[in-house]
């Protein structure tokens, strides 16, 4: 199922599962990083939620691309990242090198 796609009609949004826990989420295809290589998809909550200035959220451009906001206003409606919200997250975190 494609939510969303972009002029190269490749999948901007994918509905999936959590590996760590039973969470529907999407994998959002984000927009180029800084130095202009290709962003990554992000797993956020399929739920939309209204920034509160703490959360950090995940809207969609123009071209259907992710672009993460850090701690919105009221006023954005978007997705939270999931790594914010899954209860497993600590499965997920890369351990530091010692």
């Amino acid at each position: 199922m494609t939510l969303s796609t972009d002029e190269n009609n490749a999948v901007a949004i994918k509905p999936g599962r959590c590996r760590g826990c039973p969470a529907s989420i999407l994998f959002v295809q984000m927009g180029p990083r800084n130095d202009g290589t290709p962003g990554g998809k992000m797993p956020v909550d399929a739920a939309w939620r209204y920034g509160d200035s703490r959360r950090n959220l995940v809207v969609l451009d123009d071209q259907g691309r992710g672009k993460l906001l850090v701690r919105p206003g009221r006023e954005v409606l978007g997705r939270e990242p999931h790594w914010g919200t899954c209860p497993a997250r600590q499965r997920f975190k890369k351990r530091k090198e010692t």
